[in-house]
């Protein structure tokens, strides 16, 4: 697994985070897709990851529409070590406008040259390497790049644990939209380099699939599971293992394109106290691909995977394969 971590608020909910702060979905304005993250206001405002894994390097891409900055700069990312202590931020300056790498939190490394517009989407792509001597900060906008720093990266240990947007301190942070969030590390095999400037978009169930065990709280099955975003209003539900439904889902909007992998989010619960198990499935032509097991309990909890390669065959994805596709969840 390379790629760590992904959205586009497709989902229509900010449930794919470890924790948000004036953080919502929005509709207003949006780089690809339906929906983007809205943060307001500056300096309070942020949506926060922590990696399953303690890494040294990774590439991030982000979509930013920014409005407003905090009192004294405008934060766009933050990254901190598993301490946690703030090993390195991109802020925007906010009389210049440029970016600024800084170790830490507060010494300015390196500035662009590359002028961020206000009120307006731009591609921010990320190169980090932490480490004393032979660390690498690069930053490309829009596909040109604005920043490359070879040097001292390392402001704690040579760990980066958490990834913060749109905020590091209450005056440093950004008002505005975030779209298109995606972080890889660099092993294996795929999704190990540069992310690049494409997009996240988001399909849902449409019809049934090829297994239809899970019941339907009322009406058709797909329809009770295919809200954006999510609510308790109806539902699928069934109590014994191994019993799985599978669902058709809508196509893609791009007809064209390179597809780096997908991401598998769904939303469940226990419907009294006790224990059990759920897990992801899909289904790409004909070969069936099951999750790990995850434990539920009464509250809604919000499951995502992300699938590199198609199950059948391992190999990339298609257009064509993922609008064939069928995902759905076995009982465990």
């Amino acid at each position: 697994m390379t790629r760590l971590f992904m959205t586009g608020a497709e989902s229509g909910s900010t449930a794919v985070f470890t924790s948000v702060a004036n953080c919502t979905a929005s509709t207003t304005w949006k780089r690809t897709g339906a929906y983007a993250y809205y943060l307001s206001p500056a300096g309070t405002s942020k949506a926060s990851i922590t990696l399953s894994a303690a890494i040294s390097e990774l590439y991030l891409r982000m979509g930013v529409y920014p409005t407003g900055f905090g009192a004294s700069a405008g934060v766009v990312v933050s990254f901190a070590s598993g301490t946690p202590k703030t090993q390195g931020v991109l802020i925007i300056n906010d009389l210049t406008y440029l970016l600024e790498y800084c170790l830490g939190n507060t010494i300015p490394v390196l500035t662009g040259t590359h002028p961020i517009t206000m009120n307006s989407w731009c591609c921010i792509e990320i190169y980090y390497k932490v480490a004393n001597a032979l660390g690498r900060f690069v930053v490309k906008v829009d596909g040109v790049t604005d920043i490359d720093f070879t040097g001292d990266t390392q402001n704690v240990d040579a760990t980066i644990r958490a990834v913060t947007f749109g905020y590091e301190s209450i005056t440093r942070g950004i008002s505005g939209y975030l779209d298109d969030l995606a972080i890889n590390d660099t092993a294996g095999a795929v999704n190990n380099t540069w992310i690049g400037r494409g997009g996240i978009y988001g399909i849902v169930p449409e019809g049934v699939g090829n297994y239809t065990d899970l019941h339907a709280s009322a009406g058709n099955a797909w329809d009770c599971i295919n809200e954006v975003p999510p609510d308790n209003t109806d539902y699928v539900y069934d109590d014994t293992v191994d019993q799985k439904s599978t669902y058709a889902l809508t196509a893609l909007v791009p007809t064209t394109g390179t597809i780096d992998c997908i991401n598998v989010i769904m939303r469940a619960n226990l419907d009294a106290a006790g224990t059990g198990n759920i897990a992801r499935l899909i289904r790409s032509n004909g070969t069936d691909g099951q999750g790990a097991d995850v434990g539920l309990d009464a509250s809604a909890k919000t499951i995502q995977e992300i699938i590199e390669t198609d199950p059948s065959g391992g190999a990339a994805w298609t257009v064509a394969r993922v609008n064939a596709l069928e995902a759905g969840a076995v009982v465990r």
